[in-house]
């Protein structure tokens, strides 16, 4: 009995091999049977979002008025922010984004963690622009042609997609664009494969909804115990996309201390002023200094201040 048992674990490697191979081809048949437009589209959808060609460099800043509401296996949490709002894009570079809070309202018995909160709704919508600056950086392939000319796009990480390749398939798919993104797709919709491709660090998993301009109306950040999701409504301010509104909702299975734990932050943006030749160097300057027109047009969309949403 040991030695049959034995037998079989020594096969459970090139079955797994075999399985491997077995979905690549299936996974490459299906993509024959897609609109070839769809396929070669991956690139210059990835260029449109980041770089696209003659894209004008701006600094947008902007009024931002919100609630958030907090859920823990304790009870419930809610409150609302105020601060400012700052988009702009570098020469050759993708949309960045940077939200400083002003005001923040806690019940009271959580108003000693006020400097928690409001570092917690900044850094997370930061980290969101960090972690879509990161996209080109993943084997991206496009999961789904929406209705209304969108596209949904879902990265996973080179280092996942390089282990799978080490262990189950061919050293020579490393090198080939194709073959990568075939498996990256398998590896993102296979079943049996949610639990491996989930990694601590960096996020595992990025999914960007957009359309054939570039304009990003969704974007998704799978970590090893999280999960962020932010979805873009628009307006226009002079000739540029402006956040109307933003809804992020988030999950953590395990948070330290708490359990399960689920949030939303809405946020709405008004008082537009868009700077078309902004001065880089002050990218990263304190926020509530606040630089008059001198360097560039302003264009003010709305002189109200926004409300909560």
């Amino acid at each position: 009995m040991r030695r049959l048992v034995k037998r079989r674990l020594r096969w459970l490697p090139n079955l797994v091999k075999a399985l491997y191979l077995l979905a690549t081809v299936l996974i490459l048949a299906t993509q024959v049977a897609l609109p070839a437009r769809a396929q070669d589209s991956v690139e210059a959808l990835i260029t449109q979002i980041f770089a696209p060609k003659g894209a004008a460099t701006y600094e947008l800043q902007a009024h931002v008025r919100g609630m958030f509401s907090l859920t823990t296996g304790s009870g419930f949490i809610a409150g609302t922010a105020a601060g400012d709002f700052r988009q702009w894009r570098l020469p050759g570079g993708p949309r960045r984004w940077r939200v400083t809070i002003q005001e923040l309202e806690l019940p009271w018995l959580l108003r000693p963690f006020s400097r928690t909160v409001r570092a917690s709704i900044e850094k997370k919508v930061e980290e969101q622009s960090e972690a879509f600056q990161s996209f080109r950086d993943y084997d991206v392939f496009i999961s789904e042609e929406l209705a209304g000319g969108q596209y949904a796009l879902v990265g996973l990480r080179r280092d996942i997609v390089d282990e799978a390749i080490t262990r189950f398939g061919r050293s020579a798919d490393k090198q080939d664009v194709a073959s990568r993104r075939t498996i990256a797709q398998w590896l993102f919709t296979a079943p049996s494969m949610q639990s491996w491709i989930k990694r601590a660090g960096q996020p595992y998993a990025l999914k960007v909804v957009t359309d054939e301009s570039g304009l990003v109306y969704e974007l998704q950040v799978s970590y090893e115990r999280s999960q962020v999701g932010m979805k873009f409504s628009y307006l226009t301010v002079g000739a540029q996309p402006a956040w109307k509104e933003v809804l992020s909702t988030f999950a953590n299975s395990n948070a330290k201390g708490l359990g399960r734990l689920e949030g939303q932050l809405k946020l709405g943006f008004a008082d537009h002023k868009l700077d078309l030749t902004p001065q880089w160097q002050d990218i990263d300057r304190p926020q509530n200094d606040h630089r008059g027109t001198e360097n560039g047009d302003t264009i003010q969309s709305d002189p109200t201040r926004p409300a909560v949403p």
